[in-house]
């Protein structure tokens, strides 16, 4: 029984050039695969780069939330933001959920200033920004639309 042992055992351990090569080739592809699969879903998933500017950012956004706000009413300004046909040409929708958006836009109010700030959602990158002077939250709304729509319509602009 023993010669038998050492009989398989000794068959296992030697292997001839050709397979050695061989199963060295396998375990050198399996090795590539497993790699390029890791540096591909590291890829995937990285923000995006420095490259991407906030013009090109704008121009592939597809999707706008307005976060709601104490400042304007976040209908009011969908409605003012609405009014002026701009984003359903450049294809913009504006949803209810934060997470199905692209970009953020969110409001404040400093006395009679109303603060805008429009974000990448995905990186916090803030795309454009700027205020209004108004009485009160109706008129702000109706100058933040307008406004809010020069300034994109400017970044959209720029390479």
């Amino acid at each position: 029984m023993s010669a038998a042992r050492t009989q398989r055992t000794h068959t296992v351990t030697t292997m001839n050039y050709e397979e050695k090569l061989k199963l060295m080739r396998y375990g050198t592809i399996f090795l590539l695969l497993c790699t390029s699969l890791i540096f591909s879903v590291t890829a995937a998933t990285q923000r995006p780069s420095a490259a991407d500017t906030p013009g090109e950012t704008l121009r592939a956004a597809r999707t706008l939330y307005i976060r709601p706000g104490r400042a304007v009413d976040a209908k009011y300004l969908q409605y003012k933001l609405l009014r002026t046909e701009t984003l359903s040409e450049w294809n913009i929708s504006i949803v209810e959920d934060a997470r199905a958006a692209d970009l953020i836009l969110a409001v404040e109010q400093v006395r009679l200033n109303y603060i805008f700030r429009l974000a990448d959602r995905r990186t916090s990158t803030i795309l454009v920004s700027g205020k209004v002077v108004a009485i009160n939250d109706l008129v702000a709304a109706d100058f933040l639309g307008k406004e809010i729509i020069k300034q994109m319509r400017d970044m959209r602009r720029l390479r």
